[in-house]
């Protein structure tokens, strides 16, 4: 296990010998974290703003949303537009609920 205090070690580690690394969002929506990794897990998907997960998406092929969306709801900080409270995991299991109601009619 190696800790690095600088982003762009820990993406040289990432692009050279490191098999697995973990960072805040604004470390994967950086621009030369663009495909570092293969799959990205984010943990609190819940939590996270759609808007924000396809910010750090651009750093991997495939993500991984993982969370409960009844647990704890995205923390929001003043005013915003509609629709934007929403997090990630909410969008995709509003997706899921409408395209299984699409299967059965």
């Amino acid at each position: 296990m190696k800790f690095v205090k600088k982003n762009e070690h820990a993406l040289d580690a990432l692009r050279t010998n490191c098999s697995v690394g973990g960072g805040t969002s604004y470390f994967w929506a950086r621009p030369d974290a663009r495909l570092s990794v293969d799959v990205l897990f984010i943990d609190e998907a819940a939590q996270m703003a759609l808007a924000n997960v396809l910010a750090v998406a651009q750093a991997a092929q495939s993500v991984v949303l993982l969370g409960d969306p009844r647990q704890l709801e995205q923390p929001i900080q003043g005013s915003h537009p509609d629709g934007v409270g929403v997090s990630a995991l909410d969008h995709v299991h509003i997706s899921v609920i409408v395209s299984s109601d699409f299967a059965r009619s």
